[in-house]
This record gives structure tokens, sequence and C-alpha cells, in this order.
């Protein structure tokens, strides 16, 4: 079972995940982000503190957002805390860049 919301404000799109995603979930986490790249903000930040499980197939929808930031010239963060198992996963597969620490400034004011 998962959940999928999002929260706008003028500086960020969140998309608030919680549950666990595996193949039934890949489409609506797609459908999600894509919808929040569309709108105005220029960022979308994707939390997924709720997540209890990730597979493969998800993990690749968010590697996908990734690179549809960088074309659409948004900003896109992995909001913190990320769960260790996909932490442990995206470093895993390659995509460690992902995983911000450490950020300056919050993207979406708070």
């Amino acid at each position: 079972m998962y959940t999928i919301t999002d929260k706008s404000t003028k500086k960020s799109i969140t998309v608030h995940c919680a549950g666990n995603f595996n193949a039934e979930s890949c489409v609506a986490l797609k459908d999600a982000l894509s919808g929040a790249f569309k709108k105005v903000a220029p960022a979308v930040i994707l939390n997924l503190s709720q997540t209890e499980g990730m597979d493969l197939a998800n993990l690749q929808v968010i590697i996908s957002a990734s690179k549809t930031a960088q074309s659409c010239k948004k900003d896109f963060v992995l909001d913190e805390p990320i769960p260790e198992l996909i932490k442990r996963r995206l470093t895993a597969i390659g995509c460690s860049s992902l995983i911000v620490t450490e950020r300056l400034e919050r993207v979406d004011g708070n």
C-alpha cells in the first residue's frame, strides 16, 4: 500500500510518498513527478521520509525525474530524512549524487 500527495508553494512543489513502492506504484509516482514538473514552481522536492520500501522500477522513476529537472532547468531534491534502504539502493546503482546531505538554503524556504 502506498500514498502520494503534493503540496505547492511559490518556490516549490513537494511530493510526499508514504508506504511501500513496488511495480504497482511506479506509474503513479511517475505521474505525480511529471505533474509537479509541469507546475510553475522552480523546484520539485521529493519527500520519502514515510516510505517503507522502494523497488528498482521506482528508483528509475526518481533518476528519470532528476534528468527531467535538468532539462526543465528546475531543481530536484530528495528531502531529508531519506530512509537508509533507499540511500543504500541509490548508492548501489551509482546515483548517490541524488542524496544531498547538506543544503545551504532550502528550496522550499524553510
